[in-house]
């Protein structure tokens, strides 16, 4: 689930499911900010250990449907990328990772699912913000906690939320003045 709360100035000029044909579960919206034109593009990508080139090619499908002039792009949500993917997925498609400390997915932590008493897989940083152009994201992981109802404790969710910020300026491009 995706929540984006935005200012009263930023004006929303197109919302659109990612390109059914792409099989990728997702929606993409172009908003204007400050004279800048922001792409963001919130997906779910296929979430198999062996699945790189899948989500590799989603991933291409999503840039694809915020057509070729995107210079200002925001991609975010649950990309399922395995540790050491990051260079194939996110830095030949000139993408920059909101790095934040913690786990997004971290069975150890959240118990969502039953135990089978095997063993707890490692944690992860599944769910991502990638991002170019005139945009900054600053991110992180909140909701860490149980909810408690009718005598019952449980986790929302298997992942914990990130919230990011994002930051819209040209600097963040280098085209005005020193790039951040």
């Amino acid at each position: 689930m995706v929540y984006m709360y935005v200012r009263p100035s930023a004006q929303l000029r197109f919302v659109d499911c990612v390109a059914a044909g792409a099989s990728v579960p997702g929606v993409v919206g172009i908003f204007e900010v400050g004279g800048e034109t922001v792409h963001v593009a919130a997906v779910h990508l296929v979430n198999k250990e062996d699945a790189a080139s899948r989500r590799a090619k989603q991933l291409q499908a999503v840039l694809a449907a915020c057509g070729h002039d995107w210079p200002t792009l925001v991609v975010m949500g649950d990309l399922n990328a395995q540790k050491g993917e990051e260079g194939y997925l996110y830095e030949n498609l000139l993408l920059r990772d909101a790095w934040y400390d913690g786990l997004s997915w971290n069975l150890g932590v959240n118990r969502f699912y039953k135990s089978d008493g095997g063993m707890i897989p490692l944690g992860q940083r599944f769910d991502r913000y990638l991002f170019r152009g005139a945009a900054a994201v600053s991110a992180c992981v909140v909701g860490q906690c149980r909810m408690f109802r009718d005598g019952h404790e449980f986790f929302l969710s298997d992942h914990f939320p990130v919230l990011g910020v994002l930051d819209v300026h040209a600097s963040y491009r280098g085209l005005a003045g020193q790039g951040v």
